[in-house]
């Protein structure tokens, strides 16, 4: 939540004393407006109350309630301006654009010189204005002109006995360095010339390289983020870095998560047009869906994440989730579903319940998983906690909870797990069976450029974990990373 200082309840509170006082005063000297002094004192104080209770829920997480609160508070007293403020920000978190600048276009009438209130009334219009341009795209998964068709440049793959394979390796969270703050900017050596040489043979032969882009790429945008490098981050790499994903010899990225629009909606456009541009395809918006045919199999992959945005595939909906899902399993051969959830900061294991971060619900990766292996997923691959998680078979299909940290340069913590890393490499045949599969242990240096990792410490840190949180359906992992049930 963007929430800033509330310097302004105490002024609320002098506000209200001050009229009390004057109340006082009138009754002393027998003046008829005594009535109007104290109701207008009542008002104050039951608008402040109602405010601070909206606040509290506002902090929980609970922008719903908090609008009540708010409205509730306004009914009462239609200038008490941090409502307003406040009201703006939980629409905010709800990504009510159209409302949040309604909202705070009452606190530039009441208080114009509120600090950066122009700064977020000029992003919550950009973000309304790439959400009805997004809404005139109308791309729906079912439309075979949004599905991007491009023929396997790798040669054929076989298994032992010969039988044709097609193979995808999955990668986690891609940051190639940030240019903010401009005081203190983290690029990459050699301007990330070098970045991917660790992994570049592995993905480049794949027939499918899946990976998550945390950040916009991108000379252009604002933040109104109040970065510390500590607990907020805002993240944007320069737009001549788009050129590293394709020479890399990623396919698809996954381009929707929590800091995709670091800089707002400006870069994010750069951003996807950058990777239309160099021939990484994304997907992450309602409807997008990558399809690649290999050597007549045809792969889709389609990716979801919390609802940022309107126009983002949500996983929050755990049916409607499938749903998608068993669509596109039906005109395909293997489906591979990425999704960016669960906590963060050391969330190690994946629980059986739903998940947050703060106040954030992150939703049920563990719920998910399943049901869209069930409505016909092959491969589900998880991003958003900053560490390998477990993985498991579950009926013949294998889930990974999260690949972890790939490609972060800059300012992460890279201490213990988080500084360890899995390719996954899948290998299917034609009716979306696992031939084989292997996790390709890294490990990040500094500042996070993946090297293989001699001591496979994510081999085993994934043995472990694997066993912990899932000890009827955990794989066996050999040194040699082979997976298997």
């Amino acid at each position: 939540m963007k929430s800033k200082c509330r310097t302004t309840q105490f002024s609320t509170w002098l506000m209200v004393f001050g009229l009390f006082v004057s109340t006082l005063g009138c009754l002393a000297d027998g003046n008829p407006a005594q009535a109007t002094s104290g109701e207008t004192v009542e008002a104050v104080s039951q608008a402040e109350a109602l405010y601070l209770k909206g606040f509290e829920q506002q902090k929980s997480g609970k922008a719903s309630e908090a609008v009540e609160l708010y409205k509730q508070a306004l009914q009462i007293d239609p200038k008490h301006v941090e409502s307003h403020w406040e009201l703006g920000w939980s629409y905010y978190a709800q990504t009510e654009w159209a409302l949040a600048v309604g909202a705070w276009e009452q606190v530039k009438a009441l208080d114009p010189s509120r600090d950066q209130l122009d700064v977020y009334l000029k992003e919550v219009r950009e973000n309304l204005a790439l959400e009805e341009r997004m809404a005139a795209l109308g791309v729906q998964a079912t439309d075979p002109a949004s599905i991007s068709e491009i023929q396997a440049l790798t040669e054929p793959k076989t298994d032992a006995d010969g039988r044709r394979v097609v193979q995808v390796v999955s990668v986690g969270h891609i940051v190639m360095g940030t240019d903010y703050p401009p005081s203190s900017p983290r690029l990459p050596p050699n301007d990330g010339a070098t970045l991917f040489d660790g992994c570049k043979a592995l993905l480049r032969n794949a027939d499918v390289a899946f990976g998550n882009l945390a950040v916009p790429v991108s000379d252009r945008g604002y933040t109104a983020k109040k970065v510390n490098n500590k607990t907020i981050f805002a993240f944007r790499a320069p737009a001549r870095y788009i050129n590293l994903l394709a020479d890399a010899g990623l396919d698809v990225v996954n381009a929707a998560n929590n800091h995709i629009f670091d800089f707002g909606a400006t870069a994010y456009e750069d951003t996807l047009a950058g990777l239309d541009r160099v021939g990484v395809a994304h997907t992450g918006r309602v409807g997008e869906v990558y399809v690649r045919d290999v050597h007549g199999i045809s792969v889709a992959v389609v990716s979801m994440t919390q609802p940022y945005r309107k126009f983002f595939q949500t996983h929050h909906d755990v049916e409607a989730a499938a749903e998608l899902v068993a669509s596109i399993a039906n005109q395909h051969d293997v489906v591979v579903v990425g999704f960016h959830g669960g906590s963060e900061f050391n969330a190690t294991h994946t629980p059986r319940k739903p998940e947050y971060m703060g106040g954030e619900y992150r939703g049920e990766p563990y719920r998910l998983s399943h049901a869209l292996i069930d409505a016909g997923a092959d491969l589900v691959v998880g991003f958003g906690p900053h560490l390998p998680r477990a993985m498991e078979y579950y009926k013949g299909r294998l889930i990974s909870y999260s690949l972890g940290n790939f490609v972060t340069y800059g300012p992460f913590n890279l201490r213990g797990a988080s500084g360890l890393s899995i390719a996954l490499e899948v290998n299917f045949y034609e009716d979306g069976e696992v031939a084989s599969a292997v996790a390709h242990p890294f490990i990040l240096r500094p500042r996070g450029i993946p090297q293989p990792d001699p001591e496979l410490g994510a081999l085993k840190h994934l043995r472990w974990v694997s066993s912990v949180d899932f000890p009827e359906s955990a794989p066996n992992i050999s040194d040699a990373g082979l997976i298997t049930p």
